[in-house]
């Protein structure tokens, strides 16, 4: 609050400039010789938003040059502020909204207090890091100034939550254990910025692995499951594959076991040699590379 009433009290007694720097069109009607210059003359820098600066009668005939030494009435000195404002908690939000997911609920626990320049307030993503408080963040952003000049810093404390479709598990779960029909299942949750990651909402993961030991109620991170082998050495797999715009399923026998997702080594039904194909589902490929050496 101390800043602010020395900001208003600034605004009362000096001149506000716009841009990043001070023109003679700027202080007009402080002195007649600002109004015998040209209106984009420079004069100085502007401040920092919030402070002010005082133009000294020596800088201002520095810079009026020929027009200031005819003219009498040069001031002693003028005093400059850049033009600011101080962000309301609406802007903030605004801002925020624009970066994060349609579903996100953002809660401004303390927005930026000092002021700033007139200009794009933004707050990316990157900026997001966590604080001393639970569940509540530091989230940096910026003001991109309408007048030019560098960008100023601002920084706000969040609490951002969202609905997410989460894997849970419904029972204790040891290491190594593989899960049963039932053991998971997928729950709507509110959860707090960053959001666990996920998974395919509806998918089962019966026959999976659990890497680590889980408790029941407790969130199951999709990283922590391990699918089951989809094809062994010596196992027979169906490839699909596609012939002059036509699919096309042969049989053949895996070469290399792997689970879902991996691709394997199998021996070619077309030709002598092997091919490569990607593991769909148990016994089920999909061909990715006709030939390998």
């Amino acid at each position: 609050m101390l800043v602010l009433a020395i900001f208003l009290a600034m605004q009362l007694a000096c001149v506000e400039v716009p841009g990043d720097k001070i023109l003679a069109g700027d202080l007009a009607a402080v002195a007649p010789v600002f109004r015998a210059m040209e209106p984009g003359t420079p004069v100085g820098f502007s401040p920092v938003a919030g402070i002010a600066r005082w133009l000294t009668k020596m800088e201002i005939l520095r810079a009026v040059g020929t027009v200031g030494r005819e003219a009498a009435d040069v001031p002693e000195r003028v005093c400059v502020i850049r033009k600011a404002r101080v962000l309301s908690v609406h802007e903030v939000l605004a801002a925020m909204r624009e970066t994060l997911p349609g579903d996100a609920v953002v809660e401004v626990v303390q927005a930026p207090d000092i002021p700033v320049p007139v200009g794009k307030l933004e707050f990316p993503r990157a900026g997001i890091r966590p604080s001393q408080l639970p569940e509540v963040l530091q989230w940096k952003g910026r003001v991109v100034p309408e007048g030019g000049g560098r960008s100023v810093p601002v920084a706000a404390m969040v609490r951002i939550r969202m609905q997410r479709a989460l894997l849970v598990a419904r029972r204790k779960i040891r290491s190594g254990e593989t899960v049963r029909a039932g053991d998971l299942e997928w729950e709507t949750r509110k959860v707090s910025w960053p959001a666990p990651p996920g998974g395919e909402e509806g998918a089962s993961y019966a026959g999976w692995k659990l890497r680590r030991s889980v408790t029941a109620g407790e969130v199951v991170d999709r990283r922590w499951l391990e699918p089951p082998l989809a094809a062994a050495a010596g196992s027979s797999v169906t490839v699909l594959a596609n012939r002059a715009g036509a699919q096309v399923r042969v049989e053949t026998v895996a070469l290399t076991g792997g689970r879902v997702g991996e691709t394997i080594l199998l021996k070619s039904p077309f030709q002598a040699g092997r091919i490569r194909a990607r593991l769909t589902g148990p016994g089920e490929a999909i061909l990715v590379e006709r030939s390998a050496p």
